[in-house]
């Protein structure tokens, strides 16, 4: 059996799920049906053998009596076009405009589901999520900055685990004034249990000195100078924009999207995270158009 046979019986026996993540390993689209999806790889597969260079040979023959010289000449390798290109660029992602989108059949209905499952406020991210861990009553800039902290906290870390941490610094004193004047290995002792809490130590305390340098004890209100603040990222700054000041510039994603995209929408979000967020708002945000009209 030859390789090409070899490898379209190989993916022949793949399940839907398996093929699904052999798409996204060679950066092909994993939306669509089993039929679909299993068409895709095989064409990738075609694009994917090696090419063959033909020789063309020149046969000069000479007789001279009972002798034939026979002279083989190589002609020059010519390069083919093929269509990798244009399958290169029909497989290019487009950017999703505002509206421009049809939402997937009966997406209604899962929007209720979701809304319905979600009623109760039962996860984990309800007690023990970034809004509500800080400690309102000491005003909002204090709040605000325990929130950034909660935040900044949750990266790689369990939501239980930062809650306890958030205790700890909260008995400790989790102002920007008193962070600020807080040894870092203080600080690490208290975050100790949560992911990176070394990196995370000395995170706290170059923003807390950026706080008070530059925004008055109090965080910025745009997620972009969020983001400027050290160990905050684009997910994290729009989740804070929101939750601190309810204004929403952008949406937080993670690697969990892409699941929940692909199964409840068909749609890729792509490998790079910038792609990831551009794509997320544009779908969502068609999704909450339609909701309005």
């Amino acid at each position: 059996m030859s390789n090409q046979n070899k490898d379209k019986a190989s993916i022949m026996s793949l399940s839907y799920r398996e093929m699904q993540k052999l798409c996204k390993d060679r950066g092909l689209a994993a939306n669509g049906g089993t039929n679909v999806i299993r068409d895709r790889l095989l064409t990738d597969n075609q694009q994917r053998q090696p090419k063959t260079r033909k020789r063309k040979t020149k046969l000069s023959q000479k007789q001279n009596g009972e002798s034939v010289e026979t002279s083989n000449k190589l002609t020059k390798r010519t390069k083919k076009k093929t269509s990798t290109t244009k399958a290169a660029t029909s497989r290019k992602r487009q950017k999703i405009v505002l509206g421009s989108l049809t939402p997937p059949k009966e997406w209604e209905s899962i929007w209720s589901l979701v809304e319905e499952l979600r009623a109760d406020k039962s996860a984990p991210i309800d007690s023990d999520g970034g809004p509500e861990l800080p400690e309102k009553h000491l005003g909002e800039k204090v709040y605000r900055f325990q929130v950034l902290v909660a935040f900044m906290l949750s990266s790689q870390t369990k939501d239980a685990v930062v809650a306890e941490a958030m205790k700890k610094l909260q008995e400790h004193g989790l102002t920007v004034e008193n962070i600020h004047a807080t040894e870092e290995s203080t600080i690490d002792s208290l975050i100790q249990k949560v992911g990176f809490h070394k990196k995370k130590a000395e995170y706290l305390k170059q923003v807390a000195e950026t706080l008070i340098s530059k925004y008055n004890s109090d965080i910025p209100k745009t997620a972009d100078e969020i983001m400027a603040l050290k160990g905050i990222g684009p997910k994290m700054a729009y989740l804070i924009e929101n939750v601190c000041f309810g204004t929403t510039s952008g949406i937080g994603v993670d690697s969990h999207m892409d699941n929940i995209f692909n199964d409840l929408c068909g749609l890729d979000l792509g490998r790079r995270f910038s792609n990831k967020r551009k794509r997320c708002s544009g779908k969502l945000l068609s999704q909450v158009d339609h909701l309005k009209h």
